[in-house]
C-alpha cells in the first residue's frame, strides 16, 4: 500500500537518504518491479535478524518456514483501509505483524478553512520491536463549505525507519492531484542491508471532507 528534495539524517541507528535518481526512473519503473516481485516467495527480513531479537528477548528461535514471505505480507495488505483515527494489527504468525495507523497530528480552524495534517504508518514488528517502518503526513487545508481542497504541501513528510544495520532512501514522495476534493500523498522507499533490499509503498488519501486514509500499500 510517501521530487527534488535531497536529505540525509539518522533515525534507529540508521542513514536514511533522499535519492535523486529514482525521480528520473518515474513511478512506472516502481509499477514494473512491483509487478515481478509482489507474490515473491522470498523472506520479508533475514531469519537472523528475527533470531537476533528472539535471542535478545530469551525467545524460541524461528526457523524459515516461520518467516513470513513477501506474499503473505502483500497478501495481508491487499484491500486493506485504514481510515482517519484507526488502527489495525495483522498477525503474520510467530510473533511477526504489520501495524497500520491513521492518527489525526493536528487540527485548526482558521478564517480562510480548516487546517488538518493527515497522516499515515505502516509498522513491521516482531514480538514489539520495530524492523523497518514507512509513515507519511500532509499538512492540507479545504472549505468546509465546498469540501475543496485550497491548500496542500507540494510533497508529503516522509520517514522510513529501519533497524539497527539497515539504511533507508526513500526514493518517492508525490501528491497525485485525483480531483478537487481528493488527493493521495505516495511514498516509494527501500530498506537495504548486507544481504536484502526490500521497497514500500505507500498511499494516503485525503479529502476536502476533513477526512483521510491508508490504502493500497505493499512491499517488495
Amino acid at each position: 500500500m510517501f521530487k527534488k528534495a535531497m536529505g540525509i539524517m539518522s533515525a534507529l541507528g540508521l542513514t536514511v537518504v533522499m535519492s535523486s535518481s529514482a525521480f528520473a526512473t518515474g513511478q512506472a519503473d516502481f509499477d514494473t518491479v512491483t509487478a515481478k516481485n509482489h507474490d515473491s516467495k522470498e523472506l520479508v527480513v533475514p531469519l537472523e535478524a528475527l533470531n537476533k531479537v528472539a535471542a535478545e528477548k530469551g525467545l524460541k528461535q524461528l526457523s524459515l518456514n516461520e518467516v513470513a514471505t513477501v506474499e503473505s505480507v502483500n497478501e495481508a495488505l491487499k484491500d486493506v483501509v485504514v481510515q482517519k483515527d484507526e488502527q489495525k494489527t495483522i498477525n503474520l504468525g510467530h510473533g511477526q505483524a504489520i501495524v497500520i495507523s491513521a492518527p489525526e497530528v493536528s487540527s485548526t480552524n482558521p478564517s480562510i478553512g480548516y487546517n488538518v495534517t493527515a497522516s499515515g504508518k505502516i509498522d513491521y514488528v516482531f514480538y514489539g520491536v520495530q524492523l523497518f517502518s514507512l509513515s507519511e503526513s500532509e499538512n492540507y487545508s479545504y472549505d468546509g463549505t465546498t469540501a475543496d481542497i485550497i491548500f496542500y504541501a507540494n510533497q508529503p513528510t516522509v520517514s522510513a525507519p529501519g533497524w539497527v544495520g539497515w539504511s533507508t532512501i526513500i526514493d518517492n514522495k508525490y501528491i497525485s492531484n485525483i480531483d478537487p476534493k481528493v488527493k493521495d500523498a505516495v511514498a516509494d522507499v527501500r530498506w537495504t542491508q548486507t544481504t536484502m533490499t526490500r521497497y514500500g509503498h505507500m498511499e494516503l488519501r485525503f479529502t476536502g471532507a476533513g477526512n483521510w486514509f491508508v490504502h493500497d500499500s505493499y512491499i517488495y
